[in-house]
């Protein structure tokens, strides 16, 4: 089963071409973005903008090309070594 939308503190926020938008939502924790984890197809995930330490299960995003982690807190990344489509990541840390 594949999803189009994830669920963040009860809001839904929907896939669209392929791209999911997720800058700014105040996530701490990638764990707590309900869905994530069903949406194989996504091309491209925006996390810029919240406070994330860690980037960990991401494991199943096997057609993800684009992951943003600007203005974060990341401390560790974790399941993006096998990532063979992921071609561009982004991650300027805000201590």
């Amino acid at each position: 089963m594949t999803l189009d939308h994830v669920t963040v503190r009860g809001e839904r926020h929907y896939v669209i071409d392929g791209r999911l938008d997720l800058r700014q939502k105040e996530i701490t924790d990638i764990k707590k973005i309900e869905g994530l984890e069903l949406l194989i197809n996504l091309q491209e995930l925006v996390l810029s903008g919240n406070q994330i330490k860690e980037i960990k299960g991401l494991d199943k995003l096997t057609n993800l090309r684009k992951l943003d982690l600007d203005g974060n807190q990341i401390r560790e990344i974790k399941g993006l070594e096998n990532r063979i489509n992921l071609q561009y990541v982004s991650r300027t840390i805000i201590q």
